[in-house]
């Protein structure tokens, strides 16, 4: 009888710990948008690129826009490459509870040719 009480205890606790990491970790929401690059980076050191984002068509010198920039990570350093700052794009990307976005699609608006990541 004890060692049943343990195996429920020890078998709640794990569900309990697997669903707590599926919800914090592995959760992810998807976004698609019409976005002008203001700056694409790459960090050799982590070898981590990236492109800072906001919508379209605005004056990017406001406060508005300061408050909508979006840092979308791109694990494709040859689709970082053809990414151009000051271009417009339709993009579609994967945002993570932790807070990282990391791009999944990407088009130019006036080319007809997109770039599939996955």
């Amino acid at each position: 009888m004890r060692n049943k009480k343990r195996i429920i205890t020890l078998t709640v606790m794990l569900i309990i710990v697997v669903l707590f990491i599926l919800n914090n970790v592995v959760a992810t929401s998807s976004t698609t948008a019409i976005v002008t690059v203001l700056k694409k980076n790459y960090v050799e050191e982590q070898e981590e690129a990236f492109m800072i984002v906001i919508p379209p068509f605005g004056d990017q010198s406001s406060e508005f826009w300061k408050d909508t920039k979006t840092k979308i990570h791109i694990k494709d350093p040859m689709v970082w490459n053809l990414i151009e700052e000051d271009q417009t794009y339709l993009v579609h990307y994967d945002n993570k509870k932790s807070g990282v976005s990391t791009l999944t699609h990407i088009e130019n608006i006036d080319d007809k040719h997109a770039i599939q990541l996955q």
